[in-house]
């Protein structure tokens, strides 16, 4: 080691460095010659020359050490550090070469003497990559740098980038801002930067460091304030360093600090260095993006990169400064960095990028000389990342690169020898990449170099390239495109993707095989769709198929998730806002508006009022370097404009954010609903523990929906940290690692980190969300225990882009997309917490705070037995469409902090849980010791150990799920429908458990209302279909959760219903209809409808009286709170006397006891005997249909409610004591040729209200005609009005919600008397007034069913009180702002019965004066309309209905028969006339059987002639037959080649002599940019023509097919067939151009 007063007078000037590099054998070449200004007299010249001399001796060395670097490149390793010091880590006694140390090297290369520190000779074969610039020869690069000419590169370069970005970029980048004049002095360049009209260097500078020890630390530094001239003539390198390092910094004995950024600012100007620019921890090196600096490497440079983010430890055998994989927090933007004039062949490279993640490189230009051995950018090791608008040329790579993850976009290569070589990796994407290989010297080009494979035999574990994405990218003029080399029993995973190769002769080529894979052009272009080679996994063997360099299945990109015009994926790059006309004046300081940022004072007003104001006045908010603590939640509003400075920190604090129970945001962007621009850039979001509620980031704004504004709502480079950080409380001392399995209450920090909300979209960029598993402020970096929730939970239905994201240590999940669409995510990065399973999942929290939350239910073993489940799925895909996933990696390394599992890669079970999602697109997924790459609910997984390869496991593509449902299950329902529920006080995390998807089949929702007896379902598919397993885990989920989140607002508003009761009601039910016999399997309730009749519970044998089933049965409604809606009394009485007769303890009060689900006691309920309080004894000849016609009932509901009633064909027990349902006035007698459908067509009734009248009949009618001997039967006998008792609401009690003790189906009581609507409200069409005792205004928060729930009304009554509603388009018949009857009076349903159409058939009979009498319904109908008008617009009321003008009353009062007048939900009028319903099963008009309509159908808005919806032209042109009564018609066909919007006339394409096609900006043509759907062709106005999935093409395909875009290739052959080659391509040859792409030869 080195004194310590040698390594102070080194520190003085400069740095000690120990570089990374590579060199050249062409020595001659590096040699300086000064200029002859300096070859000055005396000592003065003597000095100067052996500048020169020390300098050219010293070269050699370096370049040989460089060299090495470049060769022997230094990996990750994966091991803790010693406690202690983690950047001592690898250290041995070993003593690296110090360069350039006098009396060890002179000036001619010549040893004098000997020491401890060995010389590095000039012309040495050295096997050492290390070595120290000692302090004269670093003096002595700085002399000759300012005795040298240094010029900056040329116009050939500036020009040469200007022009290339400009076509390649367009304005998805920002403007470059090239600095292209060169600033003659210091004084001059002071001039320049003071000038500048860079916003950010025009703001006062006040920001500050409350953590930093030095007093007056300085965040800012500009580094013309350090003695920096930027004039291109002066060495700079000894100021820059000083700001660099001013103030105490985390150097090499630090590890890392967060308590010591710095923004190091460059001002306009060429900045002249000769030695390495050491980047410190935590710092941005910021560049005028109006007038970019230059960073000029000196012709006597002596180390290896101008920029290093790392430093190798002297002796430690390749430590260093700061373990690469926790490099976080760098950034460099808006330079040109030019290292022409650097030793040519020293292998010199722009920077030495050794990081992690949060860090970016961004606008950057590299140029380097041709024919020599620079390089732009060297990245080594580190685990990244994201870059992006970077440009580089000349040298000999563009970019050498080695990193855990990376997304690259954006990357122009220019005339690089290889623009860019891949010696490691695991999973990377490149995107938008532009390689130009027409301008290379020393040889021939090459794109992209991708070296060896993943440790090439099969079974390696070596650390090669794993896998890589390349797509939409373009190569011109390279002789080789892409170099790699192809293994097949243990290859990388490569995906090329929709990129094109002009005047590439080989586009991939197997340098092992020495062979071509796939054929460039020499003279023309070849687009590749889809192309790779590596394991894919299809159809639902969970097993992938090695692919040998084959077509890859490739996606239709939505277009939501494409530029406009384009077939790239999206991209926008994070604003600088430096147009020059946007001052600092227009800018908002927080610091001056009151904020302190100080890490204690609470800023919570000051910074909600300063960002109100803000986007109230379109200010950008700055917010300079601080920590900001916040204490309630700080509303980020529509359009704000949001700029940090070295990631300004805003930190939740406090008592509102430490209820977990009650979740609450931190920092929410927009409120629900909000759709435009919202822009946030360089900000850090965190907490200072205890926090356990905290939603660190809640996101609730939508981009704005004009396509030019695509991406508006956007985050880029900014951050989550939670823990780990000084002023956090969340550090070693607090929360020190453990596997005790017991969390500190102190150290769980936070319910989730990030929310997109599903109203919301986002683009974001360099995202990581990390929950920390150290101490970042400790130089020990010692692990801790942090407990976060949730990671990062997306609901959005898009669009919303992931632009390199990264998320670890959350407990439940690090990502989850739960009911999400339109998603694109590039480098989903993860790690799973270290801790785990110390405790296992969920703990510390409770799932259900958060909708779909995993329970880990299914982690049931004891943690010994089962070490593997109970830790935190990596990534969630559930109930999702339109997921594109381009690189994952998901990593698992402990267990309990032990490493034992990574070596048999069996850390933990899962890495993806996909369940009931399509669409699903994922490649390159990449796993560390994962048994289960990906676990698809009900069908195979795929297991890692078969996907082995090199260090991880790694498929190139899982596709099981990219055309069909993946993990099907139940599609399931809410109980309350998404968005129902806003605006009622609830808190978040209550909102969302109520929202949450109860996963049973559809037929199990009917259990929410049921208030009958629960008997056998007479169907055992639908009782199969109802019982399943994931249905009832599924309910007690969504119960638990919803009593876990609603704790503190537990009723609904304005009732006192509680919130849980709802669920439990459905948990009671389901379990009173699936338990089955123990013994036996058999369902429970189909035993005991086996049971022999019986006059009685006496008459029953003994065995079946004890049974279990009846004992169940009855304990189970005893246990009940919700089976006192019907006939309480007598099953009270029956379980009294089979306890006393089988021997039963712990009978209570029926009813009176807890609810079915333990710790929930509900409000306790006295039913009444029975609900219509009559009851009947059979007597001897009565069979159920002539009980119910003598009493005006139904016979399906007699029998459901009556358990003695075993089989209605078979005799009747005689004096039986029966339950009586409700009577009704008009009886249905079911003939052998009925259905419901019939029966609803006479009778004006629909299926799903014959259902709610008849409890017997299942939910789609199919138990009407009399049952098969073996299965019991109900009768023939059905209500076809209303009974008075059909409940069909949801209430906790048997008392009424308003007090007044109602019938417990919606009426109002005897006697009440009633009210008035509410002032200002407009009564619903058709409610009488006159005739109710409550009012409901509808304000868009609640749906038909939550209505009933509060205002505990059935649907049947709501909707004959208000005729305007009707059952099966109730939700869509609701108007805002009408009040709605929620109490009618009973004379309603007299009212309601009299409207009733006629009927000649016999089967319809009356109980009004007799039950067996017939009658006709009397009607008494409204004047017909003579005038147009209609309803209350009509001086008579008239009705529209048989009139000339049509049939249907619109909104408006006036009739006639399209959709704007016939659709219920533009507001048609159903008391005037005919009102049609929306299609629900796609037919439409005389096709229907309810005369449907198609506008807003999800089938589509045009009615073709065939009676069907659609949306393609066959359906929606009037020339085609399309319906305009029924929906939507285009009736044009374009004369001037405009079509839909864009036409005057909506015109269609289809028949115009322009092509039958309509593309996306609204004109016809015929090509594949007119015709193709994936570029925007409108199916509405013309044809659409399909991808071709055979390989055929135009009249040779059954479908017309294109192919572009296809997996067989772009052009279309003569033949009809699709391919690459010359004879499909060229159109001499035939290329159909009406269908692909065709090349002129």
């Amino acid at each position: 080691m080195l004194s310590l007063a040698y390594a102070l007078f080194f520190c003085a000037l400069g740095p000690l460095v120990s570089l990374a590099a590579a060199s050249s054998h062409h020595h001659a070449h590096n040699k300086l010659h000064h200029r002859q200004e300096h070859n000055l007299h005396g000592a003065r010249d003597t000095a100067i020359d052996d500048a020169y001399a020390l300098v050219n001796a010293s070269l050699p060395a370096i370049a040989a050490a460089n060299k090495l670097k470049l060769q022997q490149p230094r990996f990750n390793t994966y091991q803790f550090p010693p406690a202690g010091n983690a950047s001592s880590y690898g250290r041995s006694n070993t003593t690296v070469p110090v360069i350039g140390r006098r009396g060890h090297l002179m000036a001619n290369g010549s040893s004098t003497s000997t020491g401890s520190v060995p010389p590095f000779a000039a012309n040495s074969n050295t096997t050492s990559r290390d070595y120290i610039v000692s302090p004269e020869l670093a003096k002595a690069a700085r002399v000759v740098a300012e005795g040298t000419t240094n010029k900056p590169a040329g116009a050939d370069y500036t020009d040469r980038a200007a022009r290339l970005k400009a076509e390649h970029w367009g304005q998805t980048s920002p403007a470059s801002g090239d600095n292209a004049t060169s600033v003659s002095d210091g004084v001059e360049a002071r001039a320049a930067a003071a000038s500048s009209s860079f916003w950010m260097a025009n703001m006062a500078m006040n920001g500050v460091a409350p953590y930093a020890a030095a007093a007056n630390y300085k965040v800012w530094r500009n580094v013309m304030d350090y003695g920096a001239k930027g004039d291109g003539k002066t060495d700079d390198t000894v100021a820059i360093n000083k700001a660099i390092t001013d103030g105490g910094r985390c150097g090499q004995t630090c590890g890392s600090s967060t308590a010591t950024p710095a923004v190091i600012y460059f001002p306009s100007g060429t900045y002249l260095v000769s030695d390495t620019l050491i980047m410190y921890y935590n710092t941005q090196f910021l560049g005028d993006p109006t007038a970019r600096p230059t960073l000029l490497a000196a012709a006597s440079f002596v180390g290896y990169a101008v920029v290093l983010t790392d430093v190798y430890i002297d002796g430690a055998n390749g430590a260093e400064w700061y373990i690469p994989q926790s490099n976080f927090l760098r950034s460099v933007r808006n330079f040109v960095i030019d290292i022409t004039n650097a030793p040519a062949n020293n292998y010199v490279c722009g920077i030495h990028w050794q990081v992690a993640q949060g860090t970016d490189l961004q606008n950057i230009d590299f140029y380097m000389k041709d024919g020599t051995t620079q390089q732009g950018l060297y990245m080594e090791n580190g685990s990244g990342g994201f870059m992006t608008d970077l440009y580089f040329q000349g040298g000999n790579f563009g970019a050498y690169l080695g990193n855990q993850q990376f997304t690259a976009r954006n990357l122009i290569f220019s005339g690089c020898l290889t623009s860019i070589q891949v010696f490691w990796d695991w999973a990377w994407l490149l995107q938008g990449l532009t390689i130009i290989g027409d301008n290379t010297k020393n040889g021939p080009s090459v794109g992209i170099t991708i070296v060896d494979g993943a440790g090439g035999s099969a079974g390696s574990t070596g650390q090669g390239v794993g896998s890589m994405i390349i797509t939409d990218c373009v190569f011109y003029f390279v002789d080789t495109a892409i170099k790699t080399t192809l293994v097949a029993d243990n290859s990388s995973s490569f995906l090329l993707q929709n990129s094109l190769f002009v005047q590439a002769p080989v586009a991939v080529y197997d340098t092992g095989a020495a062979k071509t894979l796939l054929a460039g052009s020499s003279t023309g272009n070849v687009q590749v769709a889809s192309w790779g080679f590596g394991n894919i996994v299809s159809g639902t063997s969970g097993t992938s198929v090695f692919q040998n360099g084959n077509a890859i299945t490739a996606p239709v990109r939505p277009a939501s998730l494409l530029p406009v015009g384009s077939g790239n994926w999206f991209t926008r790059s994070a604003p600088t806002y430096a147009d020059a006309s946007i001052p600092a004046t227009a800018i908002v300081n927080v610091k001056t508006k009151g904020a302190a940022g100080d890490g204690a004072t609470d800023d919570t007003a000051a910074l909600n009022q300063a960002l109100a104001a803000a986007a109230n006045a379109s200010q950008i908010v700055f917010f300079p370097y601080g920590v900001y603590v916040v204490t309630d939640t700080l509303h980020i509003p529509l359009g704000s404009r949001i700029v940090g400075q070295a990631w300004s920190t805003i930190a939740g604090r406090g008592a509102r954010f430490q209820d977990a129970t009650n979740p609450r945001a931190v920092v929410q962007v927009g409120r629900a609903g909000d759709a435009g621009t919202v822009e946030i850039s360089d900000m850090l979001f965190s907490v200072i523990g205890p926090t356990a509620g905290a939603v660190v980031v809640e996101w609730n704004v939508h981009e704005d929906t004009n396509s030019s504004a695509k991406g508006s709502a956007a985050m880029w480079n900014s951050h989550i940290r939670v823990g780990g950080n000084v002023g956090s409380s969340l550090q070693a001392a607090t929360c020190p690692m453990s596997t005790s399995g017991t969390p500190k209450p102190a150290c769980v920090a936070a319910s989730l980190l990030f929310h997109l909300t599903p109203a919301a979209s986002a683009y974001i960029e360099n995202f990581w969300v990390w929950t920390a598993d150290h101490d970042l402020d400790i130089a020990s970096q010692d692990m801790i225990n942090v407990y976060t929730g949730r990671g990062v939970l997306i609901e959005s239905q898009g669009p919303t882009w992931l632009w390199g994201s990264a998320s670890e240590h959350s407990v439940l999940y690090q990502y989850q997309f739960s009911r999400a669409s339109n998603l694109f995510c590039s480098m989903l990065q993860t790690e799973s917490p270290y801790f785990q399973p110390s405790p296992g999942a969920p703990a510390p929290f409770v799932p259900g705070m958060f909708p779909d939350d995993p329970t880990f239910a299914d982690c049931a073993l004891p943690i010994a037995a089962n070490s593997r489940c109970a830790l935190a799925w990596p990534v969630r895909i559930l109930d999702s469409t339109d997921i594109f996933v381009y690189s994952a990696g998901l990593y698992s390394w402990f267990q309990s902090y032990a490493k034992n599992c990574e070596i048999g890669n069996n850390c933990q079970d899962g890495a993806m849980d996909i369940q009931r999602s399509e669409n699903v697109w994922i490649y390159n997924l990449c796993t560390k010791a994962i048994v289960n790459m990906v676990t698809p609910l009900g069908t195979a997984v795929t297991m890692g150990r078969l996907n082995q390869n090199g260090f991880l496991a790694s498929i190139l593509g899982w596709l099981e799920g990219a055309t069909t449902i993946v993990g099907d299950r139940f599609a399931g329902w809410s109980v309350f429908a998404s968005g129902s529920l806003v605006g009622l006080g609830l808190s978040s995390a209550c909102e969302a458990a109520l929202y949450q998807t109860v996963k049973c089949d559809d037929s199990a929702r009917n259990l929410l209302a049921a208030d009958a007896y629960l008997g056998s379902t007479g169907n055992k598919t639908l009782t199969g279909l109802v019982c399943e397993a994931v249905c009832e885990a599924s309910i007690a989920y969504v119960r638990q959760s919803v009593a876990a989140a609603c704790a503190v607002t537990p009723h609904l508003p304005g009732t006192n219903v509680p919130f849980v009761s709802v669920v439990d009601r459905l948990w009671s039910n389901w379990n009173q209809t699936c338990f089955v016999d123990p013994t036996t399997g058999t369902n429970c309730n189909d035993v005991i409808a086996a049971f022999p009749a019986a006059a009685d519970i006496a008459a029953l044998p003994v065995a079946d009286l004890c049974s279990y089933c009846y004992t169940q049965k009855l304990k189970l409604m005893e246990a009940s709170a919700y089976s006192g809606a019907y006939d309480n009394t007598s099953f009270a009485a029956r379980y009294a006397y089979v306890a006393s007769h089988c021997s039963l303890t712990g009978v209570g009060n029926f009813n009176g006891t807890a609810s079915a689900v333990t710790g929930t006691t509900p409000v306790d309920v006295t039913a009444p005997v029975c609900v219509s309080g009559k009851h009947y004894t059979v007597a001897s000849g009565d069979t159920c249909d002539s009980i119910a016609v003598a009493n005006a009932a139904s016979s399906a509901t007699l029998f459901a409610i009556n358990p003695v009633l075993r089989d209605c064909s078979k005799e009747l027990t005689v004096g039986a004591v029966l339950c009586l349902p409700q009577t009704c006035d008009t009886l249905w007698t079911v003939q052998p040729d009925d259905t419901c459908q019939s029966i609803g067509n006479a009778t004006g009734n629909s299926m799903d209200t014959l259902v709610a009248y008849n409890t017997m009949l299942n939910r789609n009618c199919s138990n009407l005609q009399p049952a098969p001997a073996s299965e019991p039967s109900w009768g023939a006998t059905l209500c076809v009005s209303s009974p008075g008792g059909a409940y069909a609401g949801v209430a906790a009690s048997n008392t009424s919600t308003d007090g007044n003790g109602g019938r417990g189906n919606g009426y109002a009581p005897p006697y009440t008397q009633p009210i008035k609507p509410p002032t200002g409200a407009t009564v619903a069409k058709g409610t009488n007034a006159t005739l109710c005792a409550a009012w409901y205004v509808y304000d868009a928060t609640l749906l038909c069913a939550q209505i009933c729930l509060t205002n505990d009304i059935s649907i049947r009554v709501l909707t004959l009180a208000n005729p305007s509603l009707h059952v099966p388009t109730c939700d869509a018949d609701l108007v805002r702002g009408t009040a709605y009857c929620v109490r009618p009076l009973s004379e309603v349903e007299l009212t309601a019965s009299s409207a009733l159409p006629s009927s000649s058939t016999a089967s319809l009979t009356s109980t009004s004066t007799s039950a067996t009498t017939s009658k006709t319904p009397s009607n008494t109908p409204n004047p017909i309309s003579t005038d147009g008008k209609c309803g209350t617009a009509s001086s008579k009321n008239a009705t529209c209905q048989g009139s000339t003008f049509g049939n249907c009353c619109g909104p408006s009062g006036t009739c006639g028969s399209t959709p704007a007048f016939c659709s219920g939900r533009l507001g048609c009028q159903p008391t005037f006339g005919e009102c049609k319903p929306i299609s629900k099963d796609g037919t439409c008009g005389a096709a229907s059987s309810v005369d449907a309509l198609c506008l807003y159908s999800s089938f589509g808005d045009c009615c073709g002639a065939s009676g069907k919806c659609g949306t393609t032209t066959a359906f929606c042109n009037t020339d085609e037959g399309c319906q305009s009564n029924y929906g939507t018609c285009v009736a044009r066909v374009s004369t001037d080649g405009k079509c839909g919007n864009a036409s005057s006339v909506d015109a269609t394409c289809l028949g115009s002599t322009f092509g039958n096609c309509c593309g996306s900006s609204g004109t016809c043509g015929s090509t594949p940019a007119f015709c193709y759907g994936r570029l925007g062709c409108q199916a509405k106005y013309g044809n659409c023509v399909p991808i071709s999935t055979d390989g055929k093409c135009g009249s040779a395909s059954s479908v017309g097919a294109m192919c572009l875009y296809s997996a067989f290739g772009d052009c279309c052959s003569a033949a009809g067939t699709c391919g690459t080659t010359s004879a499909a391509c060229y159109l001499s040859n035939g290329c159909q151009a009406t269908y692909g792409t065709c090349l002129a030869k």
